[in-house]
């Protein structure tokens, strides 16, 4: 029988390694295809072809989650100890959705805020946040179809949409993104959406593929330092907005935003 040394030289031969699997969702394994993949292609060809877009004006939008807890880093520890711990601010803390939006070209909408609570506070926004920012809230913290359409005049906004200079927006098939009311006003802004297939986010998401991961590695670096600095004990929602604000700047960057773009390749 084969032994050990086999089982090396093979894996040397083949340059094969040992690696953690990354865990992925039956839905997300059988969702991204070659047909799912060719079918997005075609329907953003088409509204290229149609819409004639600026080369300015392909933008992402994506929803992700934040919180008033940072996950603990890696540390140096001594050989043998039993116990390494890393202060967090809570034991549990609060959610809170940001909504974020990048262009081909190196452009960032000013993000939204989704507060988990029934009334919006001013006091949330709080000085040294992100200047042009949106705050909101909502009870389930994610973005609904009402919260849709105050980011999607948001974003017209900001870009200066229009149906003289329409703005190509991608986006995930959520139910909320295609309301009635959102539709209406994507089509009066001259905002063109084509969704994404249904379980591809994370390989057709220019914002999961490259943004998302440095934006929260800095977020936990600056809670960290906010903590020491502030001589406090917890960060609150409150603290949310300043914080973020200061690890958005540094990730915010031509460089990544045009590298997620570059990886819509359906055969990667």
């Amino acid at each position: 029988m084969t032994g050990l040394d086999w089982i090396h030289g093979f894996m040397d031969r083949n340059k094969i390694s040992v690696r953690k699997p990354e865990a992925t969702s039956i839905g997300r394994a059988m969702g991204y295809n070659k047909e799912e993949a060719n079918r997005f292609y075609r329907n953003l060809e088409q509204a290229m072809d149609k819409c004639k877009f600026k080369d300015t004006n392909c933008w992402n939008v994506d929803e992700t989650g934040i919180t008033t807890v940072q996950d603990p880093g890696l540390i140096l520890a001594e050989q043998g100890q039993k116990c390494a711990g890393s202060i967090t601010s809570w034991e549990r803390g609060k959610n809170i959705t940001v909504v974020c939006a990048m262009s081909s070209r190196g452009l960032y909408a000013p993000p939204m805020f989704i507060f988990p609570r029934s009334r919006m506070s001013s006091v949330l926004e709080k000085k040294n946040g992100l200047p042009g920012s949106v705050y909101s809230c909502s009870k389930t913290t994610w973005i609904n179809e009402e919260l849709f359409v105050v980011w999607s005049k948001h974003f017209a906004q900001f870009t200066h949409a229009s149906n003289d200079n329409k703005m190509l927006l991608i986006l995930d098939n959520r139910s909320t993104h295609y309301s009635a009311e959102a539709r209406d006003t994507c089509k009066e802004k001259g905002i063109v959406m084509v969704s994404l297939p249904p379980h591809t986010s994370h390989r057709f998401q220019p914002l999961d593929e490259v943004f998302y991961s440095p934006l929260k590695a800095a977020y936990k670096r600056k809670c960290d330092m906010f903590i020491e600095t502030m001589n406090i004990v917890k960060i609150t929602p409150y603290d949310v907005a300043e914080i973020f604000n200061k690890a958005y700047e540094p990730v915010t960057t031509i460089a990544i935003a045009t590298s997620g773009f570059k990886n819509w390749d359906p055969s990667s």
